[in-house]
């Protein structure tokens, strides 16, 4: 999963059909409700495989905004993680 910033997404909207670096943390873009809505869809049709989050750096604040995101996303859905 990765979310882009709402400025990337209208720079790039009819050019691209991907966006291949972000510079957001996954929940502070536009696409936090769609990948919130497949997450729901997953765990609605019995998936229990990995989530990748797909976000710039190698650590720091990007990927623990991500993270925090992602586990919050989880708890409201009630999905377990695995750790």
């Amino acid at each position: 999963m990765k979310d882009v910033s709402e400025d990337l997404a209208a720079a790039m909207r009819g050019k691209d059909t991907g966006i291949g670096i972000s510079h957001s943390a996954i929940g502070d873009g536009v696409n936090s409700d769609n990948i919130k809505t497949i997450i729901a869809m997953l765990r609605d049709h019995g998936y229990t495989g990995t989530l990748s989050m797909e976000c710039e750096g190698m650590g720091g604040p990007l990927i623990e905004r991500s993270l925090k995101w992602l586990r919050t996303t989880l708890e409201e859905l009630e999905i377990e993680e695995e750790k």
